[in-house]
C-alpha cells in the first residue's frame, strides 16, 4: 500500500508529460492540412520542372528558328545576286549578239570588196600577159619620146603594184575581222556557259529556299506547341499556388481558434494537480477592410509589372501575373500593408523567400522575392511593421517586391486595395 502511494507522483508526472506531448502534437485536421500543402508543393515543383523543360524547348526552337531565318536571308540574298547577275549576262549576251551582227556585216563587206578587187586584179594581170612583147613595143614606139615610153612602163608597173597592195590590205582586214569574230564567239560562249550555271544555281536556291521555309514552319510550329504547353502548365501552377495559400489561410484560422484546456485529466482516486488559471486568448479579428480602411504600400517604388495577363518578354507566351511587381533597391525594408498575423514565412519555388499575412475575413497579403524575413509564423504585425528586406530570390532577375492581395485564396488586383496617392 505504501509502495503504491510512493510511486503515485511519478505516475502523475508521466501522465502529465504524455498529455502535454499529445497537446503539442498537431491535430488530425492540422496534419491533414500540412499533408495537403506538402502534396500541392510537390505538384508545384513537378510543374516547375515541366515548365522549365518546355521553356527550354521553346528557347531552343526559338534559337533554331533564328538560325534558319539567318540561313534563309542568306539564301534569298544569294538568289537576288544571282538574278542580278543573270540580268547582267542577258544584257551582255545581247550586246555581244549586236557586235557579232555588226562584225559579220563588216566581214561581208570586206569580203565583197576583196572579191571584186581580186577579180579586177586577175583581169589586169591577164590583160598584161595578153599583150605580147611586140604589142608592148608598138605602144612604146607610138610614144613621141623615150621619156614618155619610160613613164608609160612605170605607170603600168605602178598600177599593178598598187592593186597588189590593196589586195593585201583587204586580206589583212579580213583576217582581223575574222579573228574578232572568233573572240566574240568565245566571249558569247562564255556568257552562255555562265548563264547556264547561274540558271542551275538559281533553281538550286529556289529549291533550298522552299525546303528551308518548310523547315522554318515546322520549327516555329514546335516552338508554338512548347509555348502553349508551358502556358497551360503555368496556369495549372497558378491554380495550385492559389490552393496552397487557401490551405495556409485555413490552417492559420484554425490556429487562432481557442485551445482546449491544457490540464490533464486526473486519474481515478487521484486529486487533480492545481494549475494556475490563464486567461483564454480570443482569436483576434481584423476588420480594417470592413470599415473602409485601405492597405498601405509595402514599399515605395514604381510598378514594373501590373496585375493580370501579359506577354512574356522572352518566350512571347501569355502569362498571368497574380500581383504587382514593384521596383526597389536591394536591401530596402519591406513593411506590412496592414495589421494581421504572419501565416507563413519560408521558401516557395519560383517566389523565393515569402511572407504571407492573414488579415482576417479571408484577406491575405503575399510578399515574395525577399532577401530575408524578419518575422516568424504566428507573429502579430501592425501596419508598417518590418517584414524583411528586398531581394531577388526565386525566379527573379531584378531587385524588387512581388506583392499580392488574395481574398479567400483568389488573387485580386492589389491596386484596388492600396492607398491612392
Amino acid at each position: 500500500m505504501w509502495k503504491g502511494k510512493k510511486n503515485l507522483p511519478a505516475a502523475v508526472l508521466l501522465m502529465s508529460f504524455l498529455w502535454s506531448a499529445a497537446q503539442a502534437a498537431p491535430s488530425p485536421q492540422d496534419a491533414a492540412l500540412d499533408n495537403m500543402i506538402a502534396i500541392r508543393e510537390r505538384e508545384r515543383e513537378s510543374l516547375s520542372r515541366k515548365i522549365e523543360h518546355y521553356n527550354e524547348l521553346a528557347r531552343s526552337k526559338m534559337k533554331e528558328s533564328q538560325s534558319i531565318l539567318g540561313r534563309l536571308m542568306n539564301l534569298r540574298r544569294n538568289a537576288l545576286e544571282s538574278q542580278a547577275r543573270m540580268e547582267f549576262l542577258e544584257k551582255e549576251n545581247g550586246r555581244l549578239q549586236g557586235s557579232m551582227a555588226q562584225l559579220n556585216l563588216s566581214i561581208a563587206e570586206t569580203s565583197n570588196l576583196l572579191a571584186d578587187l581580186l577579180i579586177k586584179l586577175r583581169t589586169r594581170i591577164v590583160d598584161m600577159y595578153k599583150y605580147s612583147s611586140q604589142e608592148r613595143l608598138d605602144v612604146l614606139l607610138a610614144t613621141r619620146s623615150t621619156h614618155e615610153a619610160l613613164i608609160m612602163a612605170y605607170m603600168l608597173r605602178r598600177l599593178a603594184n598598187q592593186d597588189q597592195k590593196v589586195v593585201e590590205t583587204l586580206a589583212r582586214k579580213a583576217d582581223e575581222l575574222e579573228r574578232s569574230r572568233e573572240k566574240l564567239e568565245t566571249s558569247r560562249a562564255q556568257v552562255q556557259r555562265q548563264q547556264t550555271e547561274l540558271k542551275r544555281k538559281r533553281d538550286e536556291f529556289a529549291a533550298t529556299i522552299q525546303r528551308t521555309n518548310a523547315l522554318l514552319k515546322d520549327v516555329q510550329g514546335e516552338q508554338k506547341k512548347a509555348k502553349a504547353a508551358a502556358q497551360e502548365l503555368m496556369n495549372a501552377q497558378q491554380a495550385i499556388g492559389d490552393k496552397i495559400i487557401a490551405l495556409m489561410q485555413e490552417k492559420g484560422a484554425r490556429g487562432r481558434a481557442p485551445a482546449p484546456p491544457s490540464t490533464p485529466p486526473a486519474s481515478p482516486g487521484t486529486p487533480a494537480p492545481q494549475q494556475p488559471l490563464k486567461p483564454q486568448k480570443k482569436p483576434q479579428q481584423y476588420t480594417y477592410l470592413a470599415n473602409g480602411a485601405v492597405l498601405e504600400w509595402p514599399i515605395q517604388g514604381s510598378i514594373a509589372m501590373a496585375f493580370g495577363s501579359r506577354i512574356h518578354p522572352v518566350f512571347k507566351t501569355k502569362v498571368f501575373n497574380s500581383g504587382i511587381d514593384i521596383r526597389a533597391a536591394s536591401g530596402a525594408p519591406v513593411r506590412a500593408a496592414g495589421p494581421g498575423e504572419v501565416l507563413f514565412t519560408g521558401w516557395i519555388r519560383g517566389f523565393g523567400q515569402v511572407v504571407i499575412i492573414d488579415h482576417g475575413r479571408g484577406i491575405s497579403t503575399v510578399y515574395a522575392h525577399l532577401a530575408s524575413a524578419s518575422v516568424a509564423e504566428g507573429d502579430a504585425v501592425k501596419t508598417g511593421s518590418p517584414l524583411g528586406k528586398v531581394g531577388n530570390s526565386g525566379a527573379n532577375t531584378d531587385y524588387g517586391l512581388h506583392f499580392e492581395v488574395r481574398r479567400n485564396g483568389r488573387a485580386e488586383d492589389p491596386l484596388h486595395y492600396l492607398r491612392r496617392f
